[in-house]
């Protein structure tokens, strides 16, 4: 509490917290699936689901460990690997 009985509000409500951003998810690919041309369903061992937005090729394999990291824009995370080099735009089935 401050020295003049205010609490740092300016009506004596308690501030807003600011937003968190979504953690990073890290996980490995237990499987892997083309549903079209340059574009796969990669399973990660946590049972989520994640889907390849724009066609692209990539090097991922079961195996690999990834991090998916928020975009800010709206669904959408980057997926990464050390072995990758660059980032996947995927987007979360389940």
């Amino acid at each position: 509490m401050r020295a003049d009985g205010g609490n740092g509000g300016t009506s004596g409500q308690p501030r807003d917290e600011p937003e968190r951003e979504p953690a990073d998810i890290v996980g490995t690919i237990i499987a892997l699936k083309q549903r079209e041309p340059n574009q796969s369903l990669i399973t990660l061992g946590n049972d989520q689901v994640w889907y390849q937005v724009r066609p692209d090729r990539h090097s991922l394999r079961v195996g690999d460990r990834v991090r998916l990291s928020p975009t800010g824009w709206g669904d959408s995370f980057r997926l990464t690997s050390d072995d990758l080099g660059r980032f996947i735009q995927v987007e979360r089935v389940r």
